[in-house]
């Protein structure tokens, strides 16, 4: 009799031991190949001790999601059924939940028995493998040392207290505090983007543009559609270089989710970067909408901030060329800074004058100017005090095909002056577009 026992114990041990190797080999499957590009989650930690946050929900999934692919159904289990207790109305955390109970219970992983998968498992799916992309990436990220930052951001001016940055690929947002020399990651959490991908073009073709952006307003949720959540930070897509690029569209925004959506499929907008009500409203608070960059980019390289020295002094130069050309009025300097399509009638006249030998008297008292900037605001400015900011772009090259410089002009009404740089064909930066900004108009 204590034989059969026994010989039952071993078979069932060994059936468990099968079917949470099978559940193990199914979600990691699944989570691993479906859906369309590789895409990942970064969670936080939380900023507050209210359980409810969307910051506990962020961790939970993947404290559940980790234990899930480690085999520990267990523990899976209990987390997920504290997932689902803190947050009903969060469909995944229902998935994994059904998982280990169905594992436990000696069955085969649901999600392995369907013969077919409905979208809206997809989209639980696609979440799921987010989720799991990113606690992997924090292992990565956790291991770079603290003086790494972006790539993208080469020098934030001193007119900036906080940098936006969106990772489209793998579903991430960072938050940097930017008011000391070196930026320091202060925030990550999910986001979903748009459902055609990234790199907008046109109009209507669902993606999330790629670039450096400002907000332009906020717009509270009593003023909008249930669609936008929270409230909404809109951002000033299309920007001058994104029209001299033939790029369309408008009303790209980062918002919130739909009351009765607790979270989004990473690539399920209309090309707004989306994300938990509370994580938009946390970030509405904590930032300056009128001192903060966004960067909504491709993939993250990560880099130490000391490296980026030889690149900053490099755009230091680049800045005091365009200043210096423009307060000693060197008109061929000036010609050799701007693209043909960007350069300023006034210098257009004054070069062509000088090409024929003739005056170049343009007739007017003043001297040569950029549209709108004070020369004796423009001499005050030092390179150190402007932002430096590369461009994402969708041919990626090592130092990119555009660059950002951002400043603010002294005792001139806070104007903010936006320069759009591009690489030519022989390598060498040109103004692309000016952009001024003065009272957020």
């Amino acid at each position: 009799m204590n034989g059969s026992l026994n010989q039952i114990h071993w078979i069932l041990r060994l059936r468990t031991r099968a079917i949470a190797r099978c559940g193990v080999l199914a979600l990691t499957m699944l989570i691993g190949n479906v859906g369309h590009a590789d895409v990942s989650i970064s969670i936080t930690e939380a900023s507050t001790s209210n359980n409810k946050h969307a910051h506990t929900l962020d961790g939970k999934s993947e404290q559940a999601l980790q234990a899930m692919l480690s085999g520990d159904w267990t523990t899976t289990l209990h987390v997920a059924q504290t997932l689902t207790q803190d947050f009903p109305d969060y469909a995944l955390g229902h998935l994994i939940l059904a998982e280990a109970h169905t594992v436990l219970g000696m069955s085969n992983p649901l999600v392995q028995e369907l013969p077919n998968f409905s979208m809206p498992l997809v989209d639980l799916l696609l979440e799921a493998k987010a989720r799991v992309a990113q606690a992997q990436g924090n292992l990565s990220i956790n291991a770079v040392s603290k003086q790494s930052v972006p790539n993208d951001i080469i020098q934030v001016g001193k007119h900036i207290d906080d940098v936006v940055l969106v990772d489209l690929h793998s579903s991430t947002l960072y938050l940097f505090e930017t008011t000391s020399e070196q930026p320091r990651l202060i925030k990550e959490h999910y986001i979903s983007s748009g459902e055609g991908g990234f790199g907008k073009l046109t109009e209507g073709d669902l993606k999330t543009p790629l670039g450096v952006y400002r907000v332009h307003g906020f717009r509270s949720d009593d003023t909008l559609p249930d669609l936008y959540g929270s409230g909404a930070l809109m951002l000033n897509y299309p920007n001058r270089l994104d029209h001299a690029l033939g790029r369309s569209g408008s009303g790209i925004w980062l918002h919130g989710n739909p009351r009765a959506n607790r979270s989004r499929s990473p690539q399920s907008s209309e090309g707004c970067v989306t994300m938990a009500n509370e994580h938009l409203t946390d970030l509405y608070h904590q930032i300056d909408i009128r001192r903060t960059h966004v960067i909504l980019t491709r993939n993250i390289q990560w880099r130490d901030w000391a490296d980026a020295s030889a690149e900053r002094e490099r755009y230091h130069e680049l800045f005091e060329q365009y200043r210096s050309a423009w307060i000693n009025g060197r008109v061929s300097d000036l010609a050799s800074l701007y693209t043909t399509d960007s350069l300023p009638d006034l210098v257009r006249y004054a070069h062509a004058a000088q090409a024929k030998k003739v005056s170049s008297d343009t007739g007017l008292s003043t001297p040569l100017s950029p549209a709108g900037i004070d020369l004796q605001a423009l001499s005050q400015v030092q390179a150190e005090d402007v932002s430096v900011l590369r461009n994402p772009d969708l041919k990626q090259s090592p130092s990119g095909q555009h660059l950002v410089m951002a400043f603010e002009l002294p005792d001139q009404n806070e104007a903010q002056i936006t320069i759009y740089w591009e690489r030519n064909e022989r390598g060498y930066w040109q103004i692309k577009r000016e952009e001024i900004v003065t009272n957020g108009v």
